[in-house]
């Protein structure tokens, strides 16, 4: 068996370590982010393709008098009309504009990127009704 000696250590020195960010006493101070208002020790809402809340909204007084406060979510009423795909997305474009102007907006997205995915598919259904 061969013997085997272990290289001699490195001695450079290493490297600095960098600076702690400075002490801001921001604990429970809001933030603006685009369309929410959140406190600074909570992390920003990432998008992870998953149920959010600005596709949820709290409908206080229902339309029908003898029904209860309830909270509505906008892919709960696209399956129950049984919209389909261009019908769902025009619909889901048309909530976060309105979701946005109560500072509940889909971070990243503007109301003139909204209104021209309602247009892309408001075009695709005159398409298909055509099509029928």
């Amino acid at each position: 068996m061969d013997s085997f000696t272990m290289p001699p250590q490195c001695n450079h020195p290493a490297p600095p370590a960098p600076p702690a960010p400075p002490a801001v006493p921001t604990a429970g101070v809001p933030r603006r982010i685009p369309g929410h208002l959140v406190p600074l020790d909570e992390p920003a809402k990432k998008l992870t393709g998953g149920s959010s809340d600005y596709y949820v909204v709290f409908v206080k007084n229902p339309t029908t008098t003898h029904r209860l406060p309830y909270h509505a979510e906008c892919n709960d009423i696209v399956e129950a009309l049984g919209m389909n795909f261009a019908e769902g997305n025009a619909f889901k474009a048309i909530w976060r504009r309105a979701a946005a102007r109560q500072d509940n907006g889909k971070p990243g997205t503007t109301a003139l990127y909204d209104a021209e995915k309602v247009e892309f598919f408001g075009k695709r259904l005159v398409v298909q009704e055509k099509n029928k």
